[in-house]
């Protein structure tokens, strides 16, 4: 999977990525919504075990069979040139937003080889005390969309994220 994730380099205009419609002093990332039904690929099945399996599994610990994948996945590449994402949740209805019903965020990530702490591009996460999470190669977390405040700390390496987010459709 991770060698696939990497392939779109050798022809990026198959793959739109995209800059962000965020203003770049809150991320500098290009994003790529992945249709996992379109395309029969090892990226494709990930996507869809996250979105469906791991879904299953999440309804089950969470005792809340109101979570559904609603949205595309999304790839997110962040380059050498110490891109970035400030601090944010997913789901800003608990800070006064509009809900758009996002419950749970994965973060899968592919990353090919041994993350160093030099190579940055670790995703923070605000709890009772900062957390920050390297993006190595295989690594999946999982956290609630709309309490849990994040953000990706400036990359110096090149760094994809698939991101899948389950929704509470009853909310």
């Amino acid at each position: 999977v991770a060698e696939e994730a990497w392939s779109w380099q050798k022809d990026r205009d198959a793959f739109l990525f995209t800059p962000t419609e965020q203003s770049p002093s809150i991320r500098t990332d290009v994003c790529i919504d992945w249709d996992p039904l379109k395309m029969n690929s090892a990226i494709s099945y990930l996507c869809r075990h996250m979105q469906f399996s791991c879904c299953a599994s999440l309804r089950s610990v969470f005792g809340n069979e109101n979570l559904l994948p609603r949205e595309r996945p999304q790839f997110a590449f962040y380059d050498k040139k110490k891109n970035f994402y400030v601090r944010h949740v997913d789901n800003p209805r608990c800070i006064g937003g509009d809900d758009n019903l996002r419950k749970i965020t994965m973060v899968y990530y592919p990353n090919p080889g041994l993350w160093r702490s030099s190579d940055g591009g670790n995703l923070r996460l605000h709890l009772n005390t900062e957390i920050d999470i390297e993006p190595a190669y295989n690594r999946l977390v999982v956290f609630f969309s709309d309490v849990v405040e994040h953000e990706v700390l400036p990359s110096n390496r090149e760094r994809l994220a698939l991101t899948v987010w389950l929704s509470d459709v009853k909310s």
